[in-house]
């Protein structure tokens, strides 16, 4: 059993992951949702929170709270009289503020999976096959066929004798299918169902819903939990995306660029005009930190370009010059673009 200390620095954990969550420019009313009933469960989560809050404030650059964690600049102005009781208080709460940023530091090299465990608190306890940041892994299943894990992704596998049912719990997957005619294969997430009815596709997970997006032959997509998508839903074919919406509902199907949706296994990071905070999105999940964009124009400003993976750290520097933005790093592994 986790006995009180240990529960309270995981709620400071999880209020600090919180606090830079709700500052990205992905952030939407599904993760409000989540974040509203996290905040509300206990009053412990809440507390927690606005200490959390105060504390990122603090490190944004707020001068006068700095010095309240002692990490402003020296003054030469004569020091008043020392309030032994205030400087215990004072001292009290440094201790406090330094596990937050502590907490808020580490969240920052752990957000990959607090996607994951936020939106799906049991995926690492179901997972099968999962990847951290900056990893990549391709997994071969019983039957032949292959799962390729972008970074941060995690699947749980489940086959049995009527069909070869696997499910997404996070991140983005390239699927390769081995025939089999008596079995058929199906990926889940959320309400929607894709059933192979060829060799490849991917599915992400993006903005609460999910891409697919077929390199090979097509896929039919249903949100029917009836039925595996045999005879309802949409099919794609090979060049081809459709955007799954968690409500259910679907986009149109229309066509995508394959190279770019692929580029990731080939050590780079493709973007053709798209909104800045999408980029850095999509940057953040590839790399060991976290950058949040406190600025709205600056996220919808649009980007293009080619990023490799092995130098993401410089990719951020590079849009923040693209965009006229200034990119400062908070503390260790935390930077802002503004």
């Amino acid at each position: 059993m986790t006995n009180p200390d240990e529960r309270a620095e995981i709620i400071e954990e999880e209020a600090a992951a919180w606090v830079i969550r709700r500052g990205g420019a992905d952030y939407g009313p599904m993760d409000q949702a989540q974040f509203d009933a996290w905040r509300t469960l206990t009053p412990e989560n809440e507390a927690a929170f606005r200490r959390a809050e105060s504390t990122w404030r603090q490190m944004a650059g707020l001068d006068a709270e700095k010095a309240a964690i002692g990490i402003g600049t020296a003054s030469s102005n004569p020091r008043p009289p020392i309030d032994r009781a205030a400087q215990r208080r004072k001292s009290n709460r440094s201790t406090v503020a330094r596990r937050l940023a502590a907490g808020i530091a580490m969240a920052a090299s752990v957000l990959g999976f607090a996607y994951i465990n936020v939106q799906y608190p049991v995926a690492l306890l179901a997972a099968d096959h999962m990847t951290g940041a900056g990893e990549y892994r391709t997994v071969t299943l019983s039957d032949g066929s292959t799962v390729s894990l972008n970074t941060r992704s995690a699947i749980d596998v489940d086959f049995g004798a009527d069909a070869r049912r696997l499910e997404l719990l996070g991140g983005e997957a390239v699927f390769t299918v081995a025939p089999d005619k008596d079995r058929p294969f199906i990926v889940e997430f959320g309400s929607t169902r894709v059933r192979a009815l060829g060799t490849r596709f991917i599915v992400k997970q993006q903005d609460g819903g999910a891409s697919v997006i077929v390199l090979e032959h097509s896929v039919r997509v249903s949100s029917d939990p009836s039925d595996i998508g045999v005879a309802t839903g949409d099919t794609v074919s090979d060049g081809q995306v459709i955007f799954a919406y968690p409500d259910g509902t679907r986009s149109a199907v229309s066509r995508t660029d394959l190279s770019a949706a692929t580029a990731w296994r080939r050590g780079a990071l493709l973007f053709d005009r798209q909104p800045v905070g999408q980029v850095i999105r999509e940057l953040n999940r590839h790399r060991g930190g976290y950058t949040v964009i406190a600025n709205e124009d600056l996220s919808n400003k649009e980007l293009s370009g080619m990023f490799r993976l092995d130098r993401l750290d410089d990719a951020i520097e590079r849009i923040a010059r693209e965009i006229g933005a200034t990119h400062s790093e908070i503390v260790p592994g935390i930077s802002v673009l503004r």
